[in-house]
Formats: C-alpha cells, structure tokens, sequence
C-alpha cells in the first residue's frame, strides 16, 4: 500500500525483532499524513531516498526497542530516517530551517533523526539532541539558531 509518492506502509512496518507489527487504520491515516506534510517535502530538498529506520510500532515492538509508552511511533506519527551520502547534521539543519514538524531530535546514541508530525495545528516545534549518558538518553533542548550554527 502506496502512503505517498515515495513512500509505502511497507517501510513503516518491518522490524528487525520478528514480531508482526502492522499499523491499524488511525496509524495509516498518520503515517500518510506524516508522509504528505514532512516526509515528501523532505525528500523534495534533499532529492535523494530517505530510508526509514524505524516507523510505526505495535505496543509489543515499542517495548522491544525500549520506547516510552507514549511514543508517537505508536500513533503513526513519528519516525527515524537516514539519508544515505547526507551526514546526520546537515539533515538535522535542513529539517529545523525548511520544515513544518512536531520534533525533530537528532540521536547521537541510535545514530538516525526522529521527525514527527502531529498536524498543522497541533505541531510543537521542538527541537532536541539526544545522547545516551551513563546509560540513560538524555535530550538537550535547542533553539533554531543553535541548530543552524552547528
């Protein structure tokens, strides 16, 4: 099933852990959402593929990979991308200047940047880097203007 132009529910779906994991009918109408508003945009700027690292999650897969459980992973409304030959900062940059979006967290320790989009309305705009220290991920809060002077 085709969500956007370039993207299907197929890239949302798969995981690395085995279990089923497939979106119910109010996360398929976020995903399309997140796709029409952040994701084909995105892809319009970078003009390269965006590969999907981690999409929707059932319950049973969120607690696999240790997500909170109001994870928007969960709705359909969040996911983890990498775009291949792009380096993690520069696609961070790009996302926070140019895009509309709930957050937008750039992850140190899993190494891929989280985008979400809860709808025009209802968009936060936050923006994070997460680390992992000591063992626990800890989020940093930025500005607009930090993220453009890294």
């Amino acid at each position: 099933m085709r969500l956007s132009h370039n993207f299907s529910l197929s890239e949302f779906e798969r995981n690395s852990y085995g279990v089923e994991n497939n979106a119910p009918a109010r996360a398929i109408d976020n995903l399309t959402t997140l796709c029409k508003f952040l994701l084909e945009p995105l892809r319009e700027l970078v003009e390269k593929p965006i590969q999907i690292t981690s999409g929707y999650r059932s319950p049973k897969l969120n607690g696999l990979v240790g997500g909170t459980p109001t994870s928007q992973h969960t709705t359909g409304q969040a996911c983890d991308i990498n775009v291949n030959g792009m380096q993690k900062t520069e696609l961070f940059k790009l996302v926070v200047a140019n895009l509309d979006f709930d957050q937008c967290i750039m992850e140190y320790d899993s190494n891929c940047l989280h985008l979400s989009y809860a709808g025009a309305e209802r968009n936060r705009h936050q923006i994070f880097i997460r680390r992992k220290i000591a063992g626990k991920k800890k989020y940093f809060p930025q500005t607009k203007n930090i993220v453009a002077s890294l």
